[in-house]
């Protein structure tokens, strides 16, 4: 590693803790000199290799572990499905809220919910600590360094990333053969939408708070143009997790305001605390609240929302 590459990566870490920079400035760093940002996972027989370029690690594991440790709601949601409870030795706090987790009331309270702090996990000796992408590189670079095998799953930004992150994870744990149903659920959904998208398609804004909004190399960008919907944000020319102000997005007039919320009044209220009056603006445009539990999922129950949206752009049509 060259003196100037180091220099390089010690000052995006720094940004990283101050809130400057994203993790994915990291990763196009390492990308740029021709590195695989994916790491692999190889299965023969018990043994499983986990082969990671991007934190130089190559460990083999001789059996399936038994003592996993999950950092992220993804890998919380897809471990309760792939393996037995007493296999699990933590999750995150992110598991009990039903709003966002497919696993809430999954976990008992004895299995305790963990932070990215180096130190506890270190603590707890697991033999497999499952964390993301955008996972605090400084927490992987500890545990690998402490000789825990870690498995960096992608950061779900695509259906490609959330479909490789199960059967990275299965692989992993043993749980190839109860990954297949909901592996062949995903493909079955995901082709079905493809396969009948609509002619017509209405120009779409999703809405996080904060007044964020999801352009092109999102993963609700995917699913807004699976649900049949033409994103705004794209059309603006915005990437990735992009502020968007009030006037934007009344100049935009978008047919349809997508908002993560359980229901429409909630969905009101997230519009209306962007900015004030913006509802006024839009009082003509339809808005769907899609629960957070869908929208912002990057498990492959993701594609719930698509198929939600679809069922609620077909039902404004068929009044027409």
């Amino acid at each position: 590693m060259t003196r100037d590459r180091v220099i390089a990566i010690v000052i995006l870490g720094l940004a990283i803790v101050l809130g400057r920079v994203p993790l994915s400035a990291v990763q196009a760093s390492l990308e740029s000199e021709g590195r695989s940002r994916d790491a692999q996972v190889a299965r023969e027989g018990d043994a499983i290799t986990i082969e990671d370029p991007v934190l130089d690690e190559q460990v083999t594991l001789r059996a399936s572990p038994t003592r996993i440790v999950s950092l992220t709601l993804a890998s919380d949601v897809m471990l309760a499905s792939l393996v037995s409870i007493d296999r699990v030795l933590g999750v995150t706090a992110l598991v009990d809220d039903p709003s966002y987790s497919r696993a809430a009331g999954h976990y008992p309270a004895s299995i305790p919910r963990v932070s990215a702090s180096a130190e506890a996990l270190l603590a707890l000796t697991p033999d497999l600590v499952v964390l993301t992408g955008y996972s605090h590189p400084a927490t992987a670079r500890a545990l690998v360094d402490a000789g825990v095998p870690v498995l960096r799953l992608p950061s779900g930004r695509t259906l490609d990333e959330v479909r490789a992150s199960l059967v990275m994870l299965a692989r992993a744990v043993g749980g190839e053969a109860r990954a297949s149903e909901a592996l062949a659920r995903f493909d079955r959904d995901r082709t079905r939408l493809e396969r009948t998208r609509s002619e017509t398609r209405p120009r779409a804004l999703f809405l996080a708070a904060g007044g964020f909004t999801h352009g092109r190399g999102t993963l609700t960008h995917e699913l807004l143009e699976l649900a049949g919907l033409d994103n705004v944000a794209e059309e603006r020319g915005l990437s990735g997790l992009s502020r968007i102000g009030a006037e934007t997005v009344a100049a935009s007039r978008p047919d349809v305001i997508v908002v993560a919320a359980d229901d429409d009044e909630e969905a009101a209220r997230a519009i209306t605390q962007l900015a004030p009056g913006l509802e006024a603006l839009l009082s003509h445009t339809r808005r769907i609240a899609i629960p957070s539990l869908e929208i912002e999922s990057t498990s492959p129950d993701c594609l719930d929302a698509a198929v939600h949206l679809r069922e609620a752009i077909a039902s404004t049509e068929g009044t027409r």
